[in-house]
């Protein structure tokens, strides 16, 4: 029971997820419970009626729709062939598996198909036959027997009217306008005399019921009993067939008319009637034999390529579970194959127990595939990142060095230059562009070479240690101070791995220290020549004081001392 409710859940789910097979499935469903309908309505319903135009148009309707029905059918099966047709040119996987099963399954299938088609024409010669033998016979049988039945009942009547007729002047009363007539049961069920103008002279109804259904003729049909001499009128009424027999006859020189009035038993009036709607049945059922005969062939017929179909529509089922599981695979290890890892391939009824090992292990190995490259998509971005770090700072380092005013020059153990800045350029006054990889001896100016061979020589000679000297170079004619250093680099392991050289421009500086050295001798002699100066000035302050009264010109006394004073005060 579990194991019933897990299929049924799958193939809920199954419908769910393809629109496609839903779509098919309901239009199979459909068509076969519209054949199955079709089918048991022509079993219910026998020999369809055709006595009406209400029945041929729905006999007419279910061979068109049969029809519709039978070029929906041819539709598929055509579909299907030529979609076979498709995949065998284009070599797809599973077309040879598919195409053996269908020819098996239609190969199955002939004997129903041979069935129907022997069961359509043996329904068409029954029915011919059938028509043209004993259903005719005993039609005609019975249209003879009502016929006769009327011939009889009438004749009857007539001879009744005929000895009414002869008899009628003896019960004539002496006035002459009205008659005496006497009880005549076996003359009919009733007895009436009408004048030439429609009225009635005498009336002898013998039973109930003949008084319950006789009426007085009507006025329209009166002109067709004055017309003829013998009248029939038989009419229908409360289930009874009414017969009523006028004769004409001269009675003292005026026309006189006699009724003889019958209705038929009610049960013979039904049996009567239905004889003859069968015999109309019959005619109208022979007239329509062609469109009978059509219905039943068609009906067969799309019996035989509902078969045909269902049978080409197993087999490709069957060779979808088969062939699929295979194609999913071969699908999938392409689609893995040209990058997309992780692809699952999703099993499918009826088949996937018999490849859920296969399809589960290459799940499986997508899954790994996808894990491994997600770990390596993050150790990529993880080096990326790295790198990106590595080259910001690389650019940072190359920005510095590019902008500091230091002049830096990278070299390798063998003095192979690696890297040279902008401002060691320019100190060294170097003229070639390309030095990348190339011996600082090819780089070099003869100036700045005779100290860096030096200074290479010095740090070979001992390896953990930095070398310092001072260059004079030429700019432009003028001399420039360098102070230079070479440093070698080493790894974290104590290694060398290279050198670096730095040169620094002190010409400035030197000359800002020379004009720092004279500021300070300046200071000096200023200190040195201010000290006599403060006496100088406060011995003229006193001098002027003391003597400003005393002498005779002081004007000139306090010029003297004024010039003295101002001279050491600007001192």
């Amino acid at each position: 029971m579990r194991l019933r409710l897990l299929k049924l859940q799958h193939f809920r789910s199954l419908l769910s997820a393809d629109p496609r097979i839903r779509n098919r499935f309901l239009a199979i469903a459909s068509l076969l419970a519209l054949l199955l309908f079709l089918i048991g309505f022509s079993i219910q319903q026998g020999i369809p009626d055709t006595g009406t135009s209400e029945s041929r148009l729905i006999l007419f309707v279910a061979i068109n729709v049969n029809i519709v029905l039978i070029a929906i059918v041819f539709y598929l099966i055509a579909r299907n062939l030529l979609k076979l047709a498709y995949e065998h040119r284009h070599r797809t996987i599973g077309v040879r598996l598919k195409t053996k099963l269908i020819t098996a399954f239609v190969i199955l299938s002939l004997p129903a198909m041979g069935f129907h088609l022997f069961a359509s024409t043996f329904i068409a010669r029954t029915l011919e036959s059938w028509l043209e033998g004993q259903h005719e016979t005993v039609v005609q049988n019975a249209q003879r027997v009502v016929e006769t039945f009327h011939l009889d009942l009438k004749h009857s009547m007539e001879l009744q009217g005929a000895a009414f007729a002869g008899r009628l002047q003896e019960w004539q009363s002496p006035s002459g306008s009205e008659f005496s007539l006497p009880p005549s049961p076996e003359l009919g069920a009733g007895i009436v005399v009408y004048s030439s103008e429609h009225k009635v002279l005498s009336q002898r109804l013998h039973t109930p019921l003949a008084q319950e259904l006789w009426t007085p003729l009507a006025e329209t049909e009166w002109p067709q009993v004055q017309e003829q001499d013998v009248t029939w009128i038989v009419e229908e009424r409360g289930g009874r067939m009414l017969y009523r027999h006028f004769r004409r006859t001269e009675l003292g020189g005026q026309a006189t008319f006699v009724e003889i009035f019958r209705p038929t038993p009610r049960s013979l009036t039904h049996a009567v009637n239905a004889l003859e709607k069968q015999v109309l049945s019959t005619q109208v059922f022979v007239e329509s034999q062609d469109l009978i005969r059509r219905y039943y062939i068609v009906v067969f017929l799309l019996m035989t390529f509902f078969i045909l179909f269902v049978s080409i529509w197993l087999a490709f089922y069957l060779a979808r579970g088969f062939v699929e599981p295979i194609e999913q695979l071969a699908v999938a290890t392409q689609r893995v194959s040209e990058g997309e890892v992780g692809y699952q391939v999703t099993l499918e009824e009826p088949l996937d127990r018999d490849f859920a090992l296969l399809v589960n292990s290459f799940n499986a190995m997508s899954r790994d595939l996808q894990e491994y490259r997600q770990g390596l998509i993050r150790t990529t971005e993880h080096l990326q990142e790295s790198n990106r770090v590595l080259e910001e700072h690389t650019r940072f380092v190359d920005l510095v060095l590019e902008n500091i005013s230091t002049g830096v020059v990278s070299l390798d153990m063998d003095g192979r230059i690696e890297g040279i800045n902008r401002t060691a350029k320019q100190i060294l006054q170097l003229k070639t562009a390309a030095f990348q990889g190339k011996h600082f001896g090819e780089v070099l100016e003869r100036e700045s070479l005779a100290g860096f061979e030096e200074m290479f020589q010095s740090l070979q000679a001992n390896p953990g240690k930095s070398v310092m000297r001072n260059l004079t170079v030429s700019k432009q004619g003028a001399p420039v101070h360098v102070s230079s250093g070479l440093f070698a680099l080493e790894n974290r392991e104590g290694k060398p791995v290279g050198m670096v050289s730095v040169y620094h421009n002190i010409t400035e500086m030197q000359r800002l220290q020379r004009a720092q050295a004279w500021r300070e001798v300046a200071r000096r002699i200023a200190h040195e020549v201010k000290n006599p100066l403060t006496p100088i000035q406060l011995s003229a302050e006193r001098i002027r004081r003391k003597y400003s009264g005393l002498v005779e010109n002081d004007t000139t006394l306090e010029q003297a001392t004024r010039t003295i004073i101002q001279e050491v005060q600007q001192l």
